[in-house]
């Protein structure tokens, strides 16, 4: 082989893992995806204020994916940190959704959705 071959080979298996921790970081909640679901918990002194960062488990639905359906949710054991931008201190345990923010979870709680 000739070095253009082994710099062509290389670039071909960079792209390749590039695409796979794209769609692994997807699935899991990580930069790429646009938005997910997250409950709320306490890892060490839970928040006191409302703009505050609140660790969170990722939380993955499922169910039947049919009008009525019943919808389940399962959270993960993988923490992230999601910044709260509404009114109130949400509950431990709370869901919500959060997008993504340049690079940040970020999420609203003004105490209407419980």
């Amino acid at each position: 082989m000739n070095p253009s071959d082994d710099i062509r080979t290389i670039r071909h298996r960079l792209g390749t893992l590039a695409a796979a921790v794209e769609r692994l970081l997807t699935r899991q909640g990580g930069p790429t995806c646009q938005a997910i679901i997250i409950q709320t918990k306490a890892v060490g002194t839970y928040p006191t204020t409302a703009g505050a960062y609140y660790a969170c488990n990722v939380v993955t639905p499922g169910g039947t994916e049919a009008e009525g359906a019943v919808a389940t949710t399962t959270a993960g054991t993988r923490t992230v940190f999601a910044l709260n931008v509404g009114k109130k201190k949400p509950p431990v345990g709370t869901k919500a959704v959060a997008i993504v923010t340049d690079g940040r979870l970020v999420f609203q709680y003004d105490g209407s959705e419980t």
